[in-house]
């Protein structure tokens, strides 16, 4: 975690990247090597909120879908700094961007995802956990919520 945060100090932020200002910054992406800018002008998601303008991060593989954007995902960071040591539970991780995030504000992360049984995600996830030193302190779940949710609880004897 401090040589992500070293990195943080010598990078700068694009025009369209916003963190608030009393945030603590970590700047991950080196782990994401598939994480590039696309034009959301060019895709039709749903969910995408294109009148935001904060860069929007996809994964190379599969540009349809987006990552949570900077200020997203330092929201995550800096509220999972003040429960650091704790126990927590994602459900849907993406590409591991947020679970990356919260893992790296100190956290021990339960994730869940259906998309963690196609080989090729979980190695994707995998791959970029580890160089950021945290999937020890992710346990990485395919499955759907609630029915996983309930099962793990009992599983971990966990609440």
């Amino acid at each position: 975690m401090g040589e992500t945060n070293e990195i943080v100090k010598n990078a700068s932020l694009s025009t369209w990247d916003y963190i608030s200002p009393e945030f603590e910054i970590i700047y991950p992406d080196l782990f994401f090597p598939n994480m590039i800018i696309e034009d959301p002008n060019n895709y039709y998601w749903p969910y995408l909120r294109s009148e935001i303008p904060h860069s929007w991060y996809v994964d190379r593989q599969e540009p349809f879908v987006g990552f949570l954007n900077r200020h997203e995902a330092h929201i995550l960071y800096n509220t999972a700094l003040k429960f650091a040591g704790k126990k927590a539970l994602e459900i849907g991780c993406w590409r591991g961007w947020s679970a990356c995030h919260m893992a790296l504000a100190g956290v021990e992360l339960d994730v869940i995802d259906p998309v963690l049984a196609k080989e090729d995600v979980y190695e994707s996830v995998t791959s970029s956990l580890r160089p950021a030193s945290v999937l020890d302190s992710v346990n990485l779940v395919d499955g759907y919520s609630p029915q996983k949710v309930e099962e793990l609880a009992k599983q971990l004897q966990r609440k």
